[in-house]
């Protein structure tokens, strides 16, 4: 392999260059990133399946099934009629079977309306090639071509039984043998939606939820699981020893009334501070709500919080810089099986900062007192009872006994060398 010359100077520039490029990999990788861990939009709706949701397998152009498939519902083609369709027996069919007739035709007809709306609904975030080992909550996700699934992905409801799953897929989706879909915290297989541009493939033994609409076909390997549809608008659909379930939504429970509770230190509070507000939301019946609080001072948003497991939260907000009286009141904002409620209102006294006792002289300098008598037995009396700098008093004693005896022995000491000397 041939090597190009580069000059020096031009070698000098690709450092540059090359951090340029790498910061440019990085946006987009971050970017990437962003657009897929994006929140959903709360405002998707569901799709209107209308007739065609009385299927468990619609075809256009007929069904193959190989062993004991069972369909919790209805069994259709059209146009293609009843000769197109093979394998029941032994195949179970729970609910009707309609080949080129009324019901079939009218079947085709709204699962083109439905497929066509779940295709232009606005996207929430784009997706990789590959969604498995991933949790997501509702919005419209969609794929940049096909769309695989060779693991585990998580539908998370948020508590919300009205959420709405929708992926895109311009052309083929495919899962994985033993590949599943799972829903958590409320999600239901009535409101996920798959819109594949081309065709549908699932693996054996997979476990998959929602209604797949497919624009050609759909095929199934041995033993997968359905809590769904397959509805085929041009192709065919193929089963073997698959088991459909029933994806109607649950009846949702009417909301539960909820009261919002608070309280406040019982001690003193002091500006330039903090005032915890303990908050508790109580549902009927024993239910325990979940979602956010926001509390009010005199009206006025301060803090906010998100309720725990057992429905608490403490939110500490300021105390502000002036004393006075505060109103404190507690909002919770509901959530799709609670109501929203407000606490009465409970008040706090906020106090000036206590001041700072201090022992210094207007000067700074701490003040001491100085005994005035020259008499050493006094000085002695006022420094044992007082004591230095901290001493204990009999220290402070017996200190200063010594030194009247070192005074006694030089003053005793003194004539005898005088008297020495005359002699």
């Amino acid at each position: 392999m041939s090597t190009i010359p580069v000059s020096a100077a031009a070698a000098s520039r690709f450092p540059r260059h090359r951090s340029i490029m790498a910061a440019a990999m990085l946006t987009s990788l971050v970017a990437i990133g962003v657009s897929w861990a994006q929140p959903a939009s709360a405002a998707t709706g569901t799709v209107n399946l209308a007739t065609s949701a009385e299927y468990s397998v619609l075809a256009g152009q007929g069904v193959t099934n190989t062993g004991a498939s069972t369909l919790n519902a209805d069994l259709g083609s059209s146009p293609a009629p009843a000769s197109y369709v093979t394998g029941f027996p032994p195949g179970i069919v729970g609910g009707s079977q309609h080949f080129a007739d009324g019901p079939a035709l009218q079947a085709q007809s709204d699962l083109t309306t439905a497929y066509n709306d779940a295709a232009g609904r606005p996207v929430t975030a784009n997706v990789p090639g590959d969604i498995a080992n991933r949790t997501v909550v509702a919005g419209v996700y969609k794929a940049s071509t096909s769309l695989g699934l060779s693991g585990a992905l998580t539908l998370n409801g948020q508590h919300d039984p009205s959420s709405v799953f929708i992926f895109q897929v311009p052309t083929a989706l495919t899962t994985a043998s033993a590949s599943s879909v799972n829903l958590i915290n409320g999600a239901q297989a009535c409101h996920v939606f798959w819109q594949i541009g081309s065709s549908a493939t699932l693996g054996t033994s997979s476990v998959f939820r929602g209604t797949i609409m497919a624009l050609q076909s759909i095929s199934m390997n041995n033993g997968v699981q359905v809590q769904g549809r397959a509805l085929a608008r041009n192709g065919s659909v193929t089963l073997i020893n698959d088991t459909f379930t029933s994806a109607r939504c649950a009846a949702t429970p009417p909301a539960t009334s909820t009261t919002t509770t608070t309280s406040l230190p019982s001690g003193p509070v002091h500006v330039g501070g903090t005032i915890p507000v303990r908050v508790r939301v109580s549902g009927t019946g024993g239910t325990v709500p979940t979602g956010r609080v926001t509390v009010l001072d005199n009206g006025k948003v301060v803090g906010s919080g998100t309720l725990d497991s057992t429905g608490r939260v403490t939110v500490k907000i300021p105390t502000g810089s002036t004393p006075g009286t505060r109103t404190i009141t507690a909002r919770y904002g509901g959530s799709p099986v609670a109501l929203t409620s407000t606490s009465t209102g409970r008040t706090v006294t906020v106090r000036a900062a206590p001041s700072t006792p201090t022992s210094s002289t207007a000067s700074g300098t701490p003040s001491t007192s100085t005994p005035t008598s020259t008499s050493n037995l006094t000085h002695t009396t006022v420094l044992a009872s007082t004591g230095v700098h901290g001493l204990p008093p009999l220290i402070v004693v017996a200190v200063a006994l010594l030194a009247l005896g070192l005074v006694f022995v030089w003053a005793a000491r003194r004539p005898a060398r005088g008297r020495h000397r005359d002699q």
